[in-house]
């Protein structure tokens, strides 16, 4: 039996209808029955009230406006490129790659109304996170804490806030829906997603997942979505997952996005081997500053979408990038190099093999 506040349903009946009558008539009072404690089973439940987490976390969340290369020219911030960001350091902000990965211009808004200029210091497509420096740090910062993913069940509550459609410093609020791994690129690992019945879209993308303890657990990545709004179902990047991606590896492997082509890849796209096809390379960091070359002509090749006419990497160090085991081990050859090391690349560009060279960390670009 359900009853609430002790009454009857008969009885609460009554009463709402009373309640409807009085409001006509002028004289609306709020009655406790309905919007207070509810009994169920004859435990008690609450509903979680996030007012002071929100007004405690929501200083440390950002939103992210973007000018891309087709907005140049006109040099206005396009309303399509916007999206949310957390504060991990007084001059440091985490965000989803996708929202950052083509930016030429960046502006971080603050709830305080403060506007600051950033730069992408690292980005990786294949786990949708970002690194943004500011141009100078916030007078009064608020940053996250940190949380573990792996300390969070399903069913928990948890809670995102960001700028949906632009609208800035939105909370909503769900639970942990499921955990899953999956591949977020072409040719890429398997990232771990914790899925989420939260209300997220378009403008949310880089905000934080906070557990009910307000710590950060997940970076909001995509919506699955036939309409483009929410619909039930999202997912975010587990911060641990980020946060490797992030600053555990070298700053050439933060600067740029590709997909490794098989034998049969290879050959249906006339190239001399296996390798890497750059995708996308961060401006300003050592693969940029490498001169590699990225794509521009999206195609779909059997189930995968992707960039074509950027430079395919055929080696690295001596190193071959035929399959997925040469690619983890080039990425454990460049954790292995000191700073005063480099990458040299061989490279298939526009039917000519060319050489490339590259700093193995450049305090610019890359995070220790």
């Amino acid at each position: 039996m359900i009853s609430f506040m002790g009454n009857s349903i008969g009885q609460l009946f009554s009463e709402v209808g009373r309640a409807r009558i009085n409001n006509r008539l002028g004289l609306s009072r709020l009655y406790p029955g309905i919007l207070g404690l509810i009994l169920i089973a004859g435990q008690p439940v609450h509903a979680m009230d996030y007012s002071s987490l929100y007004a405690q976390l929501s200083p440390s969340v950002v939103t992210i406006r973007t000018l891309s290369r087709s907005d140049m020219a006109t040099g206005r911030l396009s309303g399509s490129g916007v999206g949310s960001g957390f504060m991990i350091e007084p001059d440091l902000v985490m965000t989803a790659a996708h929202v950052v990965q083509d930016a030429r211009l960046i502006r971080v808004v603050f709830k305080d109304g403060l506007q600051l200029s950033a730069q992408v210091i690292a980005s990786i497509e294949s786990t949708d996170a970002a690194l943004l420096r500011l141009d100078k740090a916030h007078p009064n910062p608020v940053t996250v804490t940190m949380g573990s993913s792996e300390s969070v069940t399903v069913g928990e509550p948890v809670f995102v806030i960001g700028a949906p459609y632009g609208i800035g410093h939105t909370l909503s609020v769900g639970h942990l829906s499921g955990k899953l791994s999956r591949s977020l690129i072409a040719g890429g690992a398997p990232v771990k997603l914790l899925q989420t019945d939260s209300a997220i879209n378009p403008g949310n993308s880089g905000g934080p997942m906070f557990n009910q303890h307000g710590e950060a657990i997940g970076i909001v990545s995509f919506i699955l979505s036939n309409s483009g709004g929410f619909n039930g179902i999202g997912f975010a990047t587990s911060v641990e997952t980020a946060h490797d991606a992030l600053f555990n590896s070298s700053g050439f492997w933060a600067g740029f996005e590709g997909v490794l082509l098989d034998d049969n890849q290879a050959a249906a796209l006339n190239l001399p081997a296996p390798g890497i096809l750059v995708q996308r390379v961060v401006n300003g960091s050592v693969a940029d500053q490498s001169g590699l070359k990225a794509g521009t002509l999206p195609a779909r090749l059997g189930e995968h979408d992707m960039l074509l006419g950027g430079d395919v990497i055929l080696e690295i160090n001596g190193l071959v990038c035929a399959d997925p085991h040469d690619f983890r081990e080039l990425s454990e050859a460049a954790r292995r190099l000191r700073p005063d090391q480099g990458y040299q690349m061989r490279v298939f560009r526009r039917g000519e093999l060319l050489s490339l060279t590259a700093l193995a960390k450049d305090p610019q670009v890359f995070m220790d």
